[in-house]
Order: C-alpha cells, then sequence, then structure tokens
C-alpha cells in the first residue's frame, strides 16, 4: 500500500518506521523544518524547561533504548533521541519538511493529499535581487521533474508585529542567511504515483538578534529539487526582509534585507557524523529600500550587517548539537547555514532567544493577545513586494495516517483578553521562555495542570509575587519516590490493582515512603482526598514552593475586566504585571479533512465511514496519563495491522453503534493510563503475546514493571515492580484467567500454560470479579471502566 503519514512527531515517526518494516510504500508529511512534534524547539510547541514526564526506563520505544544518562529528559535529549531513533530506522528519507496539508479528500477509492509550502502565501526580496524561488525553478528545470515548478526559498514577511507605540524608529534589518542549496531531490510524478529515490534539500534559515531592536534577518531561499537520475540541484539565495524588534519599545518599522545570499560552504554533519553535500550557492540580491511596517513606524534604512549563525565549518564531522534549533542542523539533501528561525514561508516571527516561533510580546506597556496558532495579517502590503504563488500539489495514498498532535492549541478564557493597552502582558504557556524576564513582577499562573505548576515554581525566585490560579487539587508528586522512579511503583496488573484500593490507603503509602514531602503538602492544603491513583502530575517544586510561600494558591480564574484586571472565581479583584494561561489546549485541528467527526472515530482512531483514514492521536475526551512513545507506537501497530490485513474490526454497523455509545459527550472527558492502554491496543493489534494461547508469557509481561523493550516479539523478561508486593497479584492472575471461556482455560492446563491450582482458582471467580485480559480499568467518577 502507498500510506501518508502527515506529521513527523513521536506518533508519526513510529508510524512510518512500522510502515517501512511491513514493506509499505510511505511518504511522511511535516510542516515543520525538523521533526519531533512539540519536542522540535523550533516548533514553539513547548515551554522553555520542560522535562519530559516519563523516566527513561519508561519512554522510549521498544526497539530503541535511550542514549541519554538523565533520568528524566529534557526536551533536547527527546529531540536528539528522536534523531536517533529517525536515523536508526532511515526514516528521513521519507520525510517531506516544510510541506503543510491543506486537504486530503476521497477521490476514486484512494485518498488525494494536497499540500503547499508550510506558511502560505510567501513574499519576495527587494525588486531586483534574485530571489529562491527563481533559483529553485532553475533547479527543477535542470532535474526534469514531472510536475513542473521547483520550490524555491524566498525572504519571508512574517504577519504579526505588534510593537510598544511612540517608540523611535527601529534599527535597520539585517540581511538575509544565505541560502542553502537544495541538494538531488525527489521528482514527484504529476499522476501521485511512486516517486523515486532522493530527498529533498531545505532552506537556510537565519535570524539576528531583536532583543535590543536590531533587525531581524530574513529568510533566505535556495531549495532546488531534481529527480534522482542526478538533474542539478537549485541555486538559491535571495536576501530577507529585515524586521526591526520593538520588544524594547522601539518603533516597528521595516528595512529590507541588504546584500544577496552567498554560496553555501557545506551541510552541518547528521547525527551520524557524515555530512551532506551541497549544491551551488545563490547569486548576489541587490540592497532593498526601507520600507514600512504594515502597522505603524516610518520607514527604516536599507537592511545591512552579517547574519547571525553560520553553520559547521566545511568538512566538520562534528554531530549537531541536540538543542540545536531549526537552521542550524543538516537533513538529508540540505545545507543550512543561519542562527534558528521561522520555517520557510511561515507567518510565525522569531522569538528573542531564538527557540522557534512565538506571538511577539510587546512587553508590560501593552496587552499581548494570542489567539494560540493564528496571527494577525497585515492589511495590506507594499506594492513592490507582489504576492508570490505557493502551488499547492496533490498526489494519491491507499491510506492516510493522521499523527498532527494534539498540543498546539493552547485554549484561552471564555470571556476573552483584555483590552489592548490594558497594561498587562498575557501570553500561553507555550510562549514561556523563562523566568528572567518576569524579575520584580507580579504574575498569575492560571491552570493546576503539570504546565501551570512548572511554571509557577520556575517563577517563584524571580518575580517579587507569584499567585497560582487552581480550580481543582490534583495529585502532585515528585519524579523520585522513595529512591525509585514515580513509573517504576507497580506493574501494569498493579496499576489495575492499586485503583481499587481506598484512596486513603494509598496516600498513607505515599506517606511512608516521603514522609517530609507529605507533610508539606497536608500543610499546604493542596492535597486531593480523592481521584485516581495513577493520574499522577510530575512535579517536585510546587508543593515545597507553596510551602515556603514563593508561590500562593488562590481561586480559580474567572475572567478578565476590560482593564486587564484579573476578576477570580470568588469575586475577588487582583491587577498583575502578567497573567501567564495553562488552560490546556484545544482539540486538533482536522480542518483539511473535510467532514470529518470526532464522533464518526471509531475507537478514537479509524474513521468509521472508511478505515483507511485513521487518526494517531491520544483520544480528545481524555486526560492522559503516561508514557507516550510506547503509547503511540502502540496506537500506530494497531492501524497498521488492520490496514495490512493481519487483524479486523467490525464492520459498518458495528462501528456505528459504538461511536453511537461512546463518542456522544466528548466534552465529559475521562482519565486515560497509557500505560493499560498500551497492553489494550498491543493484545487487538497482536503484537503482544495472546494469553488464550500463551497465557505465561502475557502474564509475564503484565506482572512485570513497565518496560518498553518487553512490549517487543519474543519471550518477556521478568522485572518486578518496587511495590507490588502490596498487592496480591495471584489473585489478579486469576481473576484474568476467569475472564477466559472455560474451553479456553481447559486447553491452557494441558498446554502447560497454567497450573491446577491456577485453573481451579479461576473456576472459582465471581463472574463480576473477572477482569479482561485487556486489564480495564476505572476511568470515570463513577468508576465505570471502558
Amino acid at each position: 500500500m502507498r500510506l501518508a503519514v502527515i506529521g513527523a512527531g513521536p506518533a508519526g515517526l513510529t508510524c512510518v518506521k512500522q510502515a517501512l518494516a511491513d514493506g509499505h510504500d510511505v511518504v511522511c508529511f511535516e510542516k515543520h523544518q525538523d521533526l519531533g512534534g512539540i519536542w522540535n524547539p523550533a516548533s514553539g510547541g513547548a515551554y522553555a524547561g520542560v522535562r519530559m514526564q516519563s523516566s527513561r526506563m519508561s519512554m522510549p520505544f521498544s526497539d530503541h533504548p535511550p542514549a541519554f544518562a538523565a533520568d528524566f529528559p529534557t526536551q533536547a535529549e527527546v529531540q536528539a533521541y528522536l534523531h536517533a531513533y529517525a536515523t536508526e530506522f532511515a526514516l528521513l528519507d521519507v520525510i517531506r519538511f516544510g510541506r503543510e496539508v491543506v486537504e486530503v479528500t476521497k477521490e476514486n477509492g484512494r485518498w488525494r493529499v494536497t499540500t503547499r509550502a508550510a506558511g502560505g502565501p510567501v513574499w519576495t526580496g527587494a525588486s531586483g535581487g534574485r530571489d529562491g524561488d527563481e533559483a529553485g525553478g532553475t533547479g527543477a528545470a535542470d532535474g526534469a521533474r514531472a510536475d513542473g515548478d521547483g520550490v524555491g526559498g524566498t525572504g519571508v514577511l512574517p504577519t504579526s508585529l505588534a510593537h510598544a507605540s511612540g517608540g523611535p524608529d527601529g534599527a535597520s534589518g539585517a540581511s538575509g542567511a544565505s541560502g542553502a542549496s537544495g541538494a538531488s531531490g525527489k521528482g514527484v510524478p504529476a499522476d501521485g504515483g511512486a516517486a523515486p529515490t532522493g530527498a529533498y534539500g531545505s532552506t537556510g534559515l537565519g535570524t539576528s538578534p531583536d532583543v535590543d531592536g536590531s533587525g531581524r534577518a530574513g529568510v533566505s531561499g535556495g531549495v532546488g529539487r531534481a529527480d534522482a537520475a542526478g538533474g542539478a540541484a537549485g541555486a538559491g539565495g535571495s536576501t530577507g526582509i529585515g524586521i526591526p524588534s520593538g520588544l524594547d519599545g522601539s518603533g516597528n518599522p521595516t528595512g529590507l534585507g541588504g546584500s544577496g545570499g552567498s554560496s553555501a560552504l557545506g551541510a552541518r554533519p547528521r547525527l551520524s557524523g557524515t555530512t551532506d553535500s551541497n549544491g551551488p550557492g545563490g547569486g548576489p540580491g541587490s540592497s532593498g529600500t526601507g520600507v514600512s511596517a504594515a502597522f505603524k513606524g516610518s520607514p527604516g534604512p536599507v537592511g545591512s550587517g552579517t547574519p547571525v549563525g553560520s553553520g559547521a565549518p566545511v568538512g566538520s564531522d562534528t554531530p549537531v548539537d541536540s538543542d540545536t534549533p531549526v537552521g542550524s542542523g543538516a537533513s538529508p539533501g540540505s545545507a543550512r547555514s543561519g542562527a534558528p528561525g521561522a520555517p520557510v514561508g511561515s507567518d510565525a516571527p522569531i522569538d528573542p532567544d531564538g527557540s522557534g516561533p512565538v506571538t511577539p510580546s510587546v512587553g508590560f506597556g501593552e496587552t499581548f493577545r494570542s489567539t494560540g496558532d493564528q496571527h494577525q495579517q497585515p492589511s495590506s502590503l507594499p506594492a513592490h513586494l507582489p504576492p508570490q504563488p505557493n502551488p499547492e500539489h496533490g498526489e494519491l495514498f491507499d491510506a492516510v495516517l493522521v499523527a498532527n498532535g494534539e498540543l498546539w492549541r493552547p485554549r484561552l478564557p471564555d470571556g476573552g483578553l483584555p483590552a489592548a493597552g490594558s497594561g498587562v502582558r498575557v501570553l500561553t504557556s507555550p510562549e514561556y521562555r523563562g523566568p528572567e524576564t518576569f524579575t520584580g513582577k507580579r504574575v498569575l499562573v492560571v491552570g493546576g495542570g503539570v504546565s501551570g505548576a512548572d511554571i509557577a515554581a520556575d517563577l517563584a525566585a524571580h518575580a517579587v509575587k507569584v499567585d497560582w490560579s487552581v480550580r481543582r487539587r490534583q495529585l502532585f508528586l515528585p519524579r523520585d519516590i522513595g529512591g525509585a522512579y514515580n513509573d517504576a511503583l507497580f506493574s501494569y496488573a498493579g496499576r489495575v490493582a492499586v485503583e481499587e484500593i481506598p484512596y486513603d490507603q494509598y496516600l498513607s503509602w505515599l506517606t511512608e515512603w516521603m514522609p517530609e514531602y507529605m507533610a508539606q503538602y497536608e500543610a499546604t492544603g493542596l492535597l486531593p482526598r480523592d481521584g485516581y491513583h495513577g493520574a499522577v502530575h510530575v512535579n517536585e517544586k510546587i508543593v515545597p514552593a507553596v510551602y515556603d510561600g514563593g508561590v500562593t494558591p488562590v481561586a480559580a480564574f474567572g475572567s478578565f475586566a476590560e482593564d486587564g484586571d484579573v476578576i477570580l472565581a470568588d469575586d475577588t479583584r487582583k491587577r498583575y504585571d502578567a497573567v501567564i494561561l495553562c488552560l490546556g489546549y484545544e482539540a486538533p485541528d482536522y480542518g483539511f479533512l473535510p467532514g470529518l467527526r470526532r464522533e464518526d472515530l471509531y475507537e478514537h482512531h479509524f474513521w468509521r465511514h472508511d478505515p483507511t483514514l485513521a487518526i494517531v492521536n491520544t483520544p480528545v475526551d481524555t486526560e492522559a496519563f503516561g508514557t507516550a512513545c510506547p503509547y503511540f507506537e502502540a496506537i500506530g501497530g494497531w492501524v497498521l495491522s488492520v490496514l495490512g490485513g493481519k487483524t479486523t474490526i467490525p464492520g459498518p454497523e458495528e462501528r456505528a453503534r459504538w461511536c453511537a455509545e461512546h463518542m456522544g459527550a466528548l466534552t465529559d472527558r475521562r482519565y486515560l493510563d497509557c500505560w493499560l492502554e498500551t497492553i489494550r491496543l498491543g493484545i487487538l493489534s497482536g503484537a503482544l503475546p495472546d494469553p488464550a494461547v500463551r497465557f505465561r508469557d502475557y502474564w509475564t509481561l503484565v506482572s512485570s514493571q513497565v518496560d518498553p523493550a518487553n512490549l517487543r516479539p519474543g519471550t518477556p523478561s521478568s522485572i518486578p515492580a518496587v511495590h507490588d508486593d502490596r498487592f496480591d497479584l495471584d489473585a489478579v492472575r486469576h481473576r484474568v484467567l476467569a475472564a477466559l471461556p472455560p474451553a479456553t482455560r481447559e486447553r491452557l492446563l494441558a498446554d502447560g500454560e497454567i497450573d491446577r491450582a491456577d485453573f481451579d482458582a479461576a473456576a472459582a471467580i465471581p463472574e463480576h470479579l473477572a477482569l479482561h485480559p485487556s486489564l480495564p480499568y476505572r476511568q470515570r467518577e463513577s468508576g465505570s471502566a471502558a
């Protein structure tokens, strides 16, 4: 089958890996210039300082142990891990970076996937200069691509400029970084058939620091695509558009880019230590003239200066640094230069610390209004910057796996944000870039989840006041519990057993293991008295920060007043310099799938009308806890087992009935244990031992510590969990056996998979206590399992 995978984050990568292993022809579309999803620092998907909540023991894919030594990896370490995974299994060859999927439709029994360069319409540099689009077209012509035009990078006019009013003219914009030429790449046949081998080149990115009012370098072009027969790569490298900063209160005129793109010296090495060759560099572009920005400010001077960053020296074999954002490292067939920047065609500006696109803040003199994933478009463009076409390209596939992630659109308060000019800085958690800019400020952090706790605790030593608005109490536990990883306490079977004990008993165990921490927790008044035992929010700093007085819990957030004051749920009115919203995320945007209703997703993943369309994301109606990589690996494995005919799902009528029963109230969120879901999905796909045939191996797996390596085919290892001795796991085993038909238990006894004592004990279990081998667990307050 020819499969399209949308997204190259953890979920997309494991889908690509497994699909290739099954012999499918795979193309993966990723709108950013690098893989990793929210773990890609340049994507703006994760807030600064984030660490994985899962330990190195439980976080990896089943077939790729981590190389890092940290117990709980940082964003950079996770990104490096994903790069190593993609390199190990040759996934980069099939990923098309910088391609945004705009529509997926059914056409004559197949799926047409339509894409374009990420970021929408692209604007060229100054008139008279040679631009990347022109050069890209040249490369494509030389390569005789079947579908015509090449893709050339160009200077990008950011579409969101929010500057403080009344400031002086901004400094001149820096010149665009040199365009990295594309290597020989993959020709895409016009009929949507299989493409020959080769990989796309990507553009160089550049930026100058903007925190002191200096200009940003524009994105320069230079992607030429040639066919696999060895057509020449596109020359390229137009000048970029310099954008002066308004972060320090300066004005916002726009200076056009200065000198043209220079020849690329050489690709930065990939993680494997090998370097990619590069094509010829771009020719010189002419100097631009000053032009006013779309909002306010007088014309800026001609852009000039040297772009920040230049990539690795020629012949360097230094591996790409794991925490270097897009624009510094090389992907197959590319030579990137410049400091971190936004993807080609992106409508997102570049943030001051170079960590990725964010909505720009104007400091504390004016309200910063974020819409999460959209930015305001300038109402008009200068006449000499005409829009250039961003052609869409369609290809046909037999099946489509959507793995675009769910943590991209931060939720905003229902009542809206304060009026412009209120003097309150408002931002969402992904836009948080560290505590330093909040020194001496009064800050409210809204949201009682992990991001709210992380950021509030982070601010405690810098801000003059940190209030933390919490709607309901959550269970926050440290990463280390009595000398053990917090996800190593119980086995899979133990996780089911712990949910069945009284919550007070569970809290008493935690007090036994962490007496000082739990005493502080009690003193803060934040310790919950009921909940899901496995719904653990991982953070070891927030409880001590509240206990010591560095963070003050306040009532739930109510609304913003027009003047920027915050009105809490208890009618208290407070004034803050900054408000950081950590309210979770809106449902993923599936607007590119016309007619898709989430209510029509069978088992949350298959479109019931046609299961060749599948969603490999966390179910939208859940609060998920647990490790991501093995969970996504299990979802992808089940989807591919169905598409490949190894397993089946019910017919249309049964799928419709299931959706009607389970998908009617998606706002009624439920608890999701990703570890236990991994077992359920692995049984469905046939990846894990069938308890009706290999009960001994099945029980070894589920009664062992969470270890993704045990999820691989073969005989699992017995790894006792730290605190499974608190339960009678023999009783759990007998309950699982009791859920199997009597004839199956007879066969297991005859085959030596169970002994006579197990057989007799299972026969004595009352029917209502039988436990299905998929290990169902309580997901709602009513106690029902789903």
